[in-house]
């Protein structure tokens, strides 16, 4: 599984999403977001495009144990 933040430093989960898609696609069903901004429209956009699972922060231990769950 790929957990992965919108908000990085050098390249954001957007982006980074971009990179896998573009040169792994087979990884792209393992993408989940864990992002504090995901009420945004540029991450509702790409949630809504891509239906990446997303979990938002702050999350409970219980949200990745289920989000493990299901895959």
């Amino acid at each position: 599984l790929i957990f992965c933040d919108l908000q990085m430093p050098v390249l954001d989960g957007i982006c980074l999403y971009a990179e896998i898609e573009r040169h792994r696609p087979d990884l792209l069903r393992h993408f989940i977001i864990v992002s504090e901004f995901l009420g945004d429209d540029r991450a509702e956009d790409f949630l809504a495009r891509t239906k990446v699972p997303a979990i938002a922060k702050p999350f409970d231990p219980a949200d990745i144990r289920r989000a493990v769950m299901e895959y």
